[in-house]
Protein backbone atom coordinates (compact mmCIF):
# COMPACT_ATOMS: atom_id res chain seq x y z
CA UNK A 1 0.00 0.00 0.00
CA UNK A 2 2.87 2.40 0.67
CA UNK A 3 4.06 1.84 -2.91
CA UNK A 4 0.79 2.71 -3.99
CA UNK A 5 0.81 6.17 -2.23
CA UNK A 6 4.32 7.02 -3.40
CA UNK A 7 3.43 6.23 -6.85
CA UNK A 8 0.00 8.47 -6.18
CA UNK A 9 -2.24 6.04 -6.36
CA UNK A 10 -4.74 6.40 -3.54
CA UNK A 11 -7.28 3.16 -2.90
CA UNK A 12 -10.02 3.02 -0.90
CA UNK A 13 -10.45 0.43 1.72
CA UNK A 14 -13.96 0.35 1.38
CA UNK A 15 -13.86 -0.36 -2.19
CA UNK A 16 -15.82 2.34 -3.01
CA UNK A 17 -13.11 4.07 -5.37
CA UNK A 18 -12.80 4.03 -9.29
CA UNK A 19 -10.56 0.62 -9.63
CA UNK A 20 -10.89 -2.39 -7.34
CA UNK A 21 -8.38 -4.93 -7.73
CA UNK A 22 -8.55 -9.09 -7.55
CA UNK A 23 -5.89 -11.72 -7.96
CA UNK A 24 -4.44 -14.88 -7.30
CA UNK A 25 -1.51 -16.11 -6.24
CA UNK A 26 0.71 -19.92 -6.91
CA UNK A 27 3.54 -21.12 -5.80
CA UNK A 28 4.46 -24.45 -7.62
CA UNK A 29 7.26 -26.67 -6.14
CA UNK A 30 9.99 -28.17 -8.45
CA UNK A 31 13.28 -29.64 -7.84
CA UNK A 32 14.82 -26.61 -10.02
CA UNK A 33 13.14 -24.25 -7.41
CA UNK A 34 9.67 -22.66 -6.52
CA UNK A 35 7.76 -21.41 -9.40
CA UNK A 36 5.80 -17.93 -8.38
CA UNK A 37 2.93 -17.61 -10.54
CA UNK A 38 0.38 -14.19 -10.26
CA UNK A 39 -2.74 -12.66 -12.18
CA UNK A 40 -4.49 -9.43 -11.00
CA UNK A 41 -7.46 -8.14 -12.22
CA UNK A 42 -8.19 -4.01 -12.32
CA UNK A 43 -11.58 -3.34 -12.27
CA UNK A 44 -14.37 -0.43 -12.97
CA UNK A 45 -16.99 -0.04 -10.18
CA UNK A 46 -19.35 -1.90 -12.12
CA UNK A 47 -17.01 -4.80 -12.40
CA UNK A 48 -15.41 -4.46 -16.23
CA UNK A 49 -12.41 -5.51 -15.90
CA UNK A 50 -10.08 -2.23 -17.53
CA UNK A 51 -6.98 -4.41 -17.24
CA UNK A 52 -5.22 -8.29 -16.47
CA UNK A 53 -1.53 -8.40 -15.66
CA UNK A 54 0.31 -11.63 -15.01
CA UNK A 55 3.60 -12.53 -14.17
CA UNK A 56 6.26 -15.25 -12.95
CA UNK A 57 9.51 -16.13 -11.07
CA UNK A 58 11.51 -18.15 -9.88
CA UNK A 59 13.19 -18.79 -6.36
CA UNK A 60 15.94 -21.16 -6.51
CA UNK A 61 14.72 -22.15 -2.99
CA UNK A 62 12.56 -25.73 -3.05
CA UNK A 63 11.07 -26.28 0.25
CA UNK A 64 8.24 -29.48 0.95
CA UNK A 65 6.07 -26.68 1.12
CA UNK A 66 6.44 -24.26 -1.85
CA UNK A 67 4.36 -21.46 0.32
CA UNK A 68 7.61 -21.59 2.52
CA UNK A 69 9.30 -19.19 0.04
CA UNK A 70 6.68 -16.32 0.47
CA UNK A 71 8.27 -13.82 2.12
CA UNK A 72 8.23 -9.88 2.24
CA UNK A 73 10.72 -9.45 -0.66
CA UNK A 74 8.00 -12.06 -2.85
CA UNK A 75 5.18 -9.99 -2.17
CA UNK A 76 6.89 -6.33 -2.34
CA UNK A 77 8.14 -8.21 -5.75
CA UNK A 78 4.59 -8.91 -6.96
CA UNK A 79 2.86 -5.78 -5.93
CA UNK A 80 5.86 -3.56 -7.30
CA UNK A 81 5.02 -5.42 -10.70
CA UNK A 82 1.36 -4.70 -10.77
CA UNK A 83 1.74 -1.26 -9.75
CA UNK A 84 4.30 -0.51 -12.53
CA UNK A 85 1.93 -2.36 -15.05
CA UNK A 86 -1.36 -0.62 -13.88
CA UNK A 87 0.37 2.97 -13.35
CA UNK A 88 1.75 2.71 -17.02
CA UNK A 89 -1.38 1.36 -18.55
CA UNK A 90 -3.75 3.88 -16.63
CA UNK A 91 -1.33 7.06 -18.01
CA UNK A 92 -1.85 5.42 -21.67
CA UNK A 93 -5.67 5.19 -21.31
CA UNK A 94 -5.98 8.12 -19.10
CA UNK A 95 -7.53 5.99 -15.82
CA UNK A 96 -7.12 7.33 -12.38
CA UNK A 97 -7.66 5.00 -9.49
Amino acid sequence: MSEAVQRGIAFDPNLGGTVRITGYVSFVASTAGTLTIFVFDFADQTGNRLLRMSGQFNSLQSPADPWAVVDDDAILAMASQALEEFVTWSAENSVGA
